[in-house]
């Protein structure tokens, strides 16, 4: 009778007995996190509102670069751990396992270690040596070795705080989200660049050595967290553990690598605008193209949102077959989501000018017609929901690898051209359309191989509070 008691996490308050529905997690940690990213977008902003009147436009477009440059390393250095992780952990924890899920994050963050320090190694190299030729880039060694130890905190950043997602805090993993929407990550960047710009030290490399800094002030506290939360889960297990839940790394590995290669494709299809027209337009272009890219990227957090809060729950109901629920619970938080985000854009199409010059300063107005064209690509991705991370999390990566694929030979086939001949217009040109593609193309293979719809849906009406509940659980 013992075994039949509720299991519940003494750190989150979380019950995983089998009365416990999928459907109130998924309301409470999309709201904890919705919560935190509208607050990170907002932190994000005045960072960017900053930094673009402290430092000259050219230096601007070379910071928005070299925080690109950050983040892909990232990706790599965290060798597609922060979502197999989420993955191994959540059921462990489903399980009862908690020592497993504990002994399978230790294996994990190992092989993150070896994977940062090597591409930031690489990246250091690359920059020092060719920087200057691809993206006239100074080849200093405190600019390069600042994004280099940029890339190596950001991946360590994210390894732990997606794990928290894992055990299904999303209230703290949002807070110690490391990209652009970060709450926390903004906020001390923020803090950091006031005084430094009031005692006139505020060059390039010293706000890439800022950002830097931003990051590993975050790694302590989220470290802390997570060791406080993994122990507040006991083992529950009938079994012994080391008979069924032991992860080899060779194991480990076979689901990181098409995870790493999935997120590499679709970072390089969405963020290899900013590379193209680091190298094919100049530097003033490059801040035009990059502030309009960086304003719509933070109109889309809350999509981003969405994916946090049911992205731990997308392989327990499809590995429990129950479609029809998961289908239910993706359209309506896609579409929750959705609202702020099409309002926010129809915003920025009518006034796009004047939305740049209040954000940026009244030297960027001159991008409206960009900010205009990469506004209508990121409405075709708001429309499609969370068709990428319903691929993702059920095991259809070769779908995804495909249309990246596809989509990374199409931006460059036709936005290096393009940027060539009509500059940073006609890259926004080849950047919308390729966003567009690669989501239509994500929510057919969602439909054909998960069974599932993830699009955005017209609710007879708007559910608030207990009938969104009520909706959720029927």
């Amino acid at each position: 009778m013992e075994a039949s008691k509720p299991r519940v996490s003494s750190a989150t308050g979380e019950s995983f007995d089998s009365g416990s529905t999928v459907s109130r997690r998924v309301i409470r940690g999309g709201v904890f996190a919705t919560g935190s990213k509208v607050a990170g977008i907002g932190a994000a902003l005045v960072a960017n509102v900053l930094l673009a009147r402290f430092i000259t436009k050219d230096e601007f477009g070379m910071f928005l670069l070299l925080v690109t440059i950050v983040n892909f390393g990232a990706v790599i250095g965290r060798a597609g751990l922060d979502r197999a992780l989420v993955i191994y952990i959540s059921k462990n924890i489903a399980d009862g396992q908690g020592s497993a899920a504990r002994e399978v994050f230790r294996k994990g963050l190992r092989v993150s270690e070896f994977a940062s320090l090597a591409i930031a190694t690489v990246i250091f190299g690359l920059l020092f040596l060719w920087g200057g030729i691809l993206f006239s880039i100074s080849s200093s060694v405190s600019l390069t070795a600042a994004v280099a130890i940029g890339v190596l905190l950001m991946a360590r950043l994210n390894v732990l705080a997606d794990s928290l997602c894992g055990y299904h805090d999303q209230l703290f993993r949002s807070l110690f989200e490391s990209q652009s929407g970060g709450l926390l990550m903004n906020v001390v960047f923020v803090l950091m660049l006031i005084p430094c710009y009031w005692f006139g030290a505020l060059s390039i490399s010293v706000v890439m050595w800022l950002f830097a800094a931003s990051i590993g002030a975050l790694l302590p506290f989220a470290a802390l967290r997570l060791q406080n939360v993994a122990s507040g889960h006991q083992d529950f297990a009938m079994l012994k553990e080391s008979a069924s839940t032991d992860v080899s790394y060779s194991a480990m590995l076979a689901l990181c690598l098409p995870l790493m290669l999935s997120q590499l494709l679709i970072f390089a299809s969405t963020r290899t605008d900013i590379w193209i027209a680091g190298a094919f337009c100049s530097h003033g272009e490059l801040a035009m193209f990059g502030a309009a890219r960086r304003l719509t990227f933070l109109i889309s957090m809350p999509l981003v949102v969405a994916n946090l809060a049911v992205i731990s729950s997308i392989p327990e109901l499809y590995s429990q077959k129950r479609i029809v629920e998961l289908q239910r619970i993706l359209r309506i938080s896609g579409t929750i989501t959705a609202i702020p985000v099409i309002l926010a854009l129809l915003a920025v199409v009518l006034f796009p000018g004047r939305i740049l010059s209040m954000v940026y300063g009244s030297s960027y107005s001159e991008g409206a017609l960009i900010l205009v064209i990469l506004c209508f690509g990121q409405l075709v991705s708001t429309l499609t929901g969370s068709c990428g991370a319903c691929l993702l999390m059920t095991g259809h990566h070769r779908a995804m690898i495909t249309s990246s694929l596809v989509a990374l030979a199409f931006l460059f086939g036709a936005g290096i051209p393009a940027a060539t001949h009509y500059g940073a217009v006609g890259l926004a040109v080849a950047c919308a359309i390729t966003m567009a593609g690669k989501n239509l193309w994500w929510l057919i293979a969602a439909r054909m191989k998960v069974g599932v719809w993830t699009q955005v849906t017209i609710p007879r009406t708007i559910p608030l509070g207990g009938s969104l509940k009520m909706l959720l659980r029927r």
